[in-house]
């Protein structure tokens, strides 16, 4: 590969870790973003890594728990 299509490459990832980022701090989870992308969740969580996401606690919660949560934290 190279140079270029590496850095290409790189900053496609970096924009679409950006993106899930996006999706995710607005309540997508983990399992919908991977189902979008057609992939495991671990290239998700990876991606959201290098976005620098904070990750939520495993488990079950809704998307009200999850606003008001974000909320408190403002």
């Amino acid at each position: 590969m190279t140079d270029w299509a590496v850095r290409r490459q790189t900053l496609n990832e970096q924009a679409l870790a950006a993106e899930l980022r996006y999706r995710y701090e607005r309540g997508a989870t983990l399992v919908e973003l991977a189902e979008q992308l057609h992939v495991s969740t671990q290239p998700v969580r990876r991606l959201l890594k290098l976005a620098g996401t904070p990750m939520r606690p495993p488990g079950r919660h809704s998307r009200v728990e999850l606003l008001v949560s974000r909320l408190e934290q403002q």
